[in-house]
Formats: C-alpha cells, sequence, structure tokens
C-alpha cells in the first residue's frame, strides 16, 4: 500500500502541521497503509496511564523494557482463556517492548518480543488554537517574522540564505565616487593647461 503526499510535513509551503487535524491526518494514513483501519482501536497511553493488556496464558511472568532501557518484571493474572498483564510504571514516553519469562537484559538483546505498546507524552496544557499575529505580538513582542502569504516565505528564505543584500547601496556609492573623481579629474586638467599656457607667455615675453 502506498500513498503518494505531494508536499511538505512542516511549515515550508504549507501550515498543514499546526492544525489539529495534522496529526489524526497522518495516524489514519499510516493504518490505511498497515490495513488496519478496519481492526479494533486501541487506547492510547500516555505518561502515567496504566497498561493493560493479554498475553498467552501459558505465560506466567513477563520483562517488560520501558524507552530508557530499564526492565521490570510483572506476574501476569491467569484469566479462563488468557492472561492479563497490568504495567502501571509507565514513566517515559515511546515504545515498551514486553518479552515472556525474566529475562536479563543480555537475553533481551537477542529476543523477540511477545507484544510492544507505546506511550506518548500528556496534551493536557496544549493549545490546538491557531495562533494569529496579535497573539504572536502580545507573546514574543517584536522579536518575530509573521508569514502572511505563500509569496512572503520565499522572499524570507531568499533573505536568510543570503543575508542583507547590500550591492544596491554599493552601487550607489561607486556611482557618487565616479562622478566626483570625473569633477576632481575635469578640474586638475584645466588647471594644468591654465599654468601651461601662462609659463609659455612668461616664456616669450622674457625672450
Amino acid at each position: 500500500m502506498t500513498i503518494l503526499y505531494t508536499s511538505t510535513v512542516d511549515r515550508d509551503y504549507n501550515d498543514l502541521c499546526i492544525y489539529p487535524t495534522y496529526l489524526p491526518l497522518f495516524q489514519q494514513l499510516t493504518l490505511y497503509c498497515a490495513n488496519a483501519l478496519g481492526k479494533e482501536s486501541y487506547t492510547e497511553l500516555v505518561i502515567g496511564d496504566i497498561a493493560e493488556f493479554a498475553v498467552d496464558k501459558r505465560v506466567t511472568d513477563v520483562t517488560i523494557e520501558d524507552p530508557d532501557g530499564g526492565i521490570a518484571y510483572v506476574k501476569t493474572t491467569a484469566l479462563k482463556e488468557i492472561a492479563k498483564v497490568t504495567y502501571d510504571a509507565t514513566y517515559y514516553p515511546g515504545f515498551y517492548n514486553v518479552f515472556s519469562g525474566k529475562l536479563t537484559k543480555a537475553q533481551i538483546s537477542g529476543a523477540a518480543p511477545i507484544n510492544t505498546f507505546a506511550v506518548n507524552v500528556t496534551t493536557g496544557e496544549s493549545d490546538f488554537t491557531k495562533v494569529d499575529e496579535g497573539m504572536l505580538k502580545d507573546i514574543f513582542s517584536d522579536n518575530y517574522d509573521y508569514i502572511k502569504q505563500s509569496g512572503d516565505l520565499s522572499d524570507m528564505r531568499l533573505r536568510v540564505m543570503r543575508g542583507e543584500e547590500i550591492w544596491g547601496d554599493l552601487l550607489m556609492y561607486l556611482i557618487i565616487f565616479l562622478l566626483l573623481e570625473s569633477i576632481i579629474s575635469t578640474t586638475w586638467r584645466k588647471k594644468k593647461v591654465i599654468k601651461s599656457v601662462k609659463w609659455k607667455e612668461e616664456g616669450y615675453r622674457r625672450l
């Protein structure tokens, strides 16, 4: 399954990534590519949540490796058809790998996990309201650039890449310099010609 997305995932050419629909859109695209849209949705976990999942009923102990590299041993709860695992040490965001039995760190490196679950950072304090120019001005005073149109973005990128262009000022100074040099040179030549003529006239008079 392949999806062709003909744009950027950052703000180079559009502002899709700052809308609340950005994350669900790419989550659904990922599920579509994995042919998982028809499957039962899983519960999303955030830091501090309790992870509950099922394993084979013959598994009595599991080893859980957290994203920070730590390991924890959890005893399963036997049910009729399955064994239930309850894990509450979800202190780090990332993927947690579940291994059957009590394994050491050395044994984990060569073992295949029987389950994997993800823990996300909490978004309780996040505000996905679109930020306008007035809000940016209140937050950052004047130390920001607000992109109003897509054309402004190209100009800004050129300014960042090239820096401040001074060729126009230098060209004006060069023209002024050449004009002054021409005036000075013309005046000096006229004075030289006058002095030469006077010297010749005085020489004739002496003769």
